[in-house]
């Protein structure tokens, strides 16, 4: 999966797998995700349609926004002591605010 990140005017986090393109906006609160193979244009927001999918791609972005914040703050683990973190989804929607 490709991760990236937009400073424009909002921050703006996101993740594609190549087919879906999943982004979220922090400070105007929404989400939106795109189906690369049939809307490369990306018009139609398509998260409610597959909310499984998209429920994934906000917890791996949150897992990775937490892991930047880590990195940050100076204190982020190595690879062993993450491999055994497990995020809830309660945690998650705690990091990135609610969808």
């Amino acid at each position: 999966r490709t991760y990236f990140i937009a400073f424009q005017t909002d921050y703006q986090f996101g993740l594609t797998d190549g087919r879906y393109k999943y982004i979220l906006d922090i400070d105007a609160g929404y989400e939106r995700m795109y189906d690369l193979q049939t809307d490369p244009r990306e018009q139609t927001d398509v998260a409610a349609e597959h909310r499984s999918l998209a429920d994934e791609f906000h917890g791996r972005l949150s897992a990775f926004i937490q892991d930047e914040q880590r990195y940050l703050d100076g204190t982020r683990q190595d690879s062993a002591q993450l491999a055994g973190l497990t995020l809830t989804k309660a945690d998650n929607a705690q990091t990135v605010g609610s969808k």
